[in-house]
């Protein structure tokens, strides 16, 4: 469902819109982003795991590897989990 994000942007801009709406993050949750390769030809910590459609506060770095896929306790800070 995710895919084409990168690629498509009438896809993205739906996907964007989708979650800064409903306040949520990807399909079922967030871990739907992390297998999309959209941003995978950056090596972490410039890969951001989530778009920044999914973050609670647009603030730098809201969905950054280190903060989402590395700091499982603090990810419902930063970004939607649902």
């Amino acid at each position: 469902m995710t895919n084409g994000y990168s690629s498509d942007s009438i896809i993205r801009g739906a996907w964007n819109k989708m979650q800064q709406s409903f306040h949520c993050c990807g399909n079922r949750n967030y871990s739907d982003w992390f297998n999309v390769t959209w941003d995978q030809h950056l090596s972490p910590p410039n890969r951001t795991i989530v778009p920044e459609s999914c973050c609670k506060d647009m603030r730098k770095d809201c969905n950054s590897y280190e903060h989402v896929h590395n700091n499982t306790d603090m990810v419902g800070k930063f970004i939607y989990t649902e």
